[in-house]
């Protein structure tokens, strides 16, 4: 996954959930809504940035887009489901550590504490690795796929 699906994918959450979408939503105006978001998607799909996307917008209990764009298959010309399966890939990890340092700034957590202060069940002997260590990927603890067994 590159910068422009990540720019993308925030964006669009980043817009819904602002106040304007939200007086909006209450608005019934639910038009408005998904133009701006097609908009906001078909850009770098009709750029040739990138080749699909699936889009849901959910506040609560109401789905307000759930919405396919452009192709899963470029080769093929295969239309991207609504209902697409992506892998992650490293996407999490900079909602992850914005979360962490959220705590942080809360004064919840601090970064230069073991881990396992916060994770105690951890299964591994955490050798002093700080909760900095986890977010600049320095702990030297390996990725679950990396792990025997993960095949």
């Amino acid at each position: 996954m590159n910068i422009r699906h990540i720019w993308l994918a925030a964006s669009a959450l980043s817009w819904a959930l602002s106040p304007a979408a939200t007086l909006a939503a209450q608005d019934s105006d639910r038009a408005s809504i998904v133009r701006a978001i097609d908009s906001i998607v078909r850009n770098p799909i009709d750029a040739g940035q990138i080749a699909g996307a699936s889009v849901a917008v959910v506040r609560g209990r109401d789905t307000i887009l759930l919405r396919a764009y452009g192709f899963a298959d470029l080769e093929y010309h295969v239309p991207t489901p609504d209902r697409a399966i992506y892998e992650i890939g490293s996407v999490t990890k900079q909602f992850t550590a914005v979360a962490i340092l959220q705590l942080v700034a809360a004064g919840s957590v601090d970064l230069d504490v073991v881990f396992t202060q916060y994770l105690p069940d951890y299964p591994a002997d955490a050798h002093g690795i700080t909760v900095r260590r986890l977010l600049d990927h320095t702990s030297g603890i390996k990725g679950y796929t990396e792990m025997p067994g993960f095949d």
